[in-house]
């Protein structure tokens, strides 16, 4: 082994090369290898300490414990017991304080200064916050902070000014309501704005910027964006017009849209990325277009859903499609049209890492190349306006998404039959075609839209079964987040439909009992032998070897089978038992929280 790769390298050079790692990598691949590897880049490794209230209140001081040290708090509140809430809120105030006051101390340590735990670097606060009461509370602690997210599901109202004012240092700020957020106070203040001239304004260190369901005072705003040089990022989605009628009522807010293109466009800096529309939607036939005068070659894009055809023909047209980012802005759940249009575009663009578009509601059947649920319209979805240049032709519907490089995936699949033989088959391709496809994601969020109807909830429970396929998904062997989100109060699950997720799913027992039920399904898998004929496959409108072959067990009872047999395999199988998702932490299914568990943990939960 040469001196260059051995953990007693010179560490000079191993420093120069850990700098180019970031820190899931160096936490996952760096870290483990030796004690003198770990020290050397501790300070570097971003911790996440995570609270949701639907622990136990006892549970809570444990994970207090971690905060110092800590690069990333996530604390979520379903908004239950509203005292409770409080005096958990309280207990983490004091936890705060005390690693603020730690620090304070430490910074004359000789030895806290050659080996430096991380500071808490990232904040997200998520669910039933009283915003306006708590942040106050700890906001002296969070001088450190470089991202802040705040995802509320009710109206608030939130003072802006103080925390520009306390967190200078803020690159990330996302501000997202389900219900109604009101900025009130100076975005600036006017101390920071230096308008007379005497000191030079204060330069932000922002980055990115999202506001979602929130209002702003116009003027006050565009002062702030040209303090803002480094911000590449700005996202302002379904902006409100009304103010909140607790503090004041002036018969709304009156934006001048035209003015703020302009001063965008005037800004000293050059924005990657930018939205703007509003609750109403009445900007939407026109957004798209002006975001592109905003950043005329950016590849992230945020797309308001009602212009998708519009927008998309738009792009096919006239923009090389280079892009990386796209995120689907919609007020409520899809129409077909729109669906279509989607399913279309993932089928010619080969360059998408990221897609967040969970209100989309794409048919199964769009993936379903076999035809065995019911046939996507074959009608095009995009012409050419009369008068104008042809639009180049989106795919077929059975053609295959050439995003196979997708990082992140969030999206919804809406629900066909209901009948129990067919719920299998299409959560068998939703898991198979995704598996497949997208073998490269690190983040994956898979909704259903949420419905009061008994057949329906229990077809829904039914495609975590193990007939079902969701040990599919366990091909993906880079993933590190993973949700499933169905809008069920319970899962009709047992162990042996999940416990393939866990070290503990592989011993000779479990094992058996899988392969015990597979041998259950012998005569299903022998009627699909004689159905299948592969040769006979059109993808696309045109013969495709390579995606044929890759697809061929898709939405069959087959593709779980070999997938179930691979994993209890003896050759792969350690002393241990084995791991499906090696680098996955977070996992959801069916849980309010956004910031889900280990396996092993969610599991448990799970089963009770």
């Amino acid at each position: 082994m040469s001196s260059m790769s051995h953990p007693d390298a010179s560490p000079e050079v191993l420093l120069m090369i850990f700098s180019h790692f970031n820190s899931d990598t160096l936490r996952t691949t760096v870290a483990p290898v030796c004690r003198a590897w770990y020290l050397a880049i501790r300070h570097r490794i971003i911790r996440d300490v995570a609270w949701d209230d639907a622990r136990k209140d006892k549970e809570l001081n444990k994970v207090l414990a971690g905060i110092p040290g800590a690069g990333r708090l996530l604390w979520h509140a379903h908004g239950t017991n509203g005292d409770l809430a409080m005096e958990q809120w309280r207990k983490l105030q004091s936890a705060l304080s005390r690693d603020y006051n730690r620090r304070q101390r430490g910074q004359d340590n000789p030895m806290r200064r050659l080996m430096p735990d991380s500071p808490l670097l990232q904040l997200e606060l998520s669910g039933s916050i009283d915003i306006a009461n708590c942040l106050p509370r700890i906001r002296k602690y969070l001088g450190s902070l470089t991202s802040l997210k705040l995802f509320l599901s009710h109206d608030c109202t939130f003072d802006i000014e103080p925390l520009f004012r306390d967190c200078l240092g803020l690159e990330v700020v996302h501000l997202e309501s389900t219900g109604f957020l009101e900025t009130i106070g100076e975005w600036v203040s006017t101390a920071q704005q230096a308008i007379d001239g005497a000191h030079p304004p204060t330069q932000l260190q922002l980055q990115t910027l999202v506001l979602w369901n929130a209002s702003v005072h116009q003027a006050d705003f565009e002062r702030f964006l040209t303090m803002t040089p480094r911000l590449r990022r700005l996202k302002c989605t379904s902006m409100q017009r009304r103010r909140s009628e607790s503090l004041y009522w002036d018969g709304g807010i009156a934006y001048d849209q035209a003015h703020f293109y302009q001063h965008v466009v005037a800004l000293p800096y050059r924005l990657e990325s930018f939205h703007l529309s509003f609750e109403d939607g009445l900007s939407a036939s026109s957004g798209f277009s002006n975001s592109l005068r905003v950043c005329p070659v950016s590849s992230e894009w945020a797309v308001d859903a009602l212009d998708l055809p519009l927008s998309l023909m738009m792009v096919l047209r006239d923009q090389p499609n280079h892009v990386t980012t796209l995120e689907l802005v919609s007020y409520s759940h899809s129409e077909r049209s729109t669906q279509s249009v989607l399913h279309r575009y993932l089928c010619q663009a080969p360059h998408l890492l990221h897609l967040r578009a969970p209100n989309i509601i794409l048919p199964v059947a769009e993936l379903d190349i076999h035809g065995f649920l019911t046939p996507p319209s074959m009608e095009p979805t995009m012409t050419p306006t009369p008068g104008t240049d042809a639009v180049p032709s989106l795919s077929g519907a059975a053609a295959v998404w050439a995003c196979r490089r997708l990082r992140s995936l969030q999206v919804a699949f809406g629900w066909g039959s209901r009948e129990s033989s067919s719920v299998f088959v299409q959560s068998r391709v939703i898991f198979g075609y995704i598996s497949r496809i997208c073998s490269e994601l690190k983040e994956l969020a898979i909704y259903r839209p949420e419905s009061s109807e008994d057949d329906v909830d229990e077809a829904r429970s039914s495609w975590l079964d193990l007939k079902g396929g969701f040990c599919l998904l366990s091909r993906l062997e880079h993933l590190e987040r993973l949700q499933i989100r169905s809008g069920l109060k319970e899962i009709g699950c047992e162990r042996i439909d999940l416990d393939w997720m866990v070290r503990s799913g592989f011993v000779g027992v479990r094992r058996y009992a899988r392969a015990l039920e597979i041998s259950n399904w012998y005569d299903e898998l022998l009627e699909e032998r004689e159905l299948m004929d592969v040769d006979e496959l059109t993808v696309g409108g045109r013969k495709n070897r390579e995606d044929i072959l890759e697809l061929r067990y898709l939405g069959r009872l087959k593709d779980v089978a070999t997938r179930l047999e691979e994993l209890d395999a003896v050759d792969v199988v350690g002393a241990e038992g084995r791991r499906c998702w090696p680098l996955l932490s977070r996992l959801s299914i069916d849980c309010g929280s956004e910031f889900g568990r280990q396996p092993e943990r969610e599991l448990q939960r799970i089963l009770g």
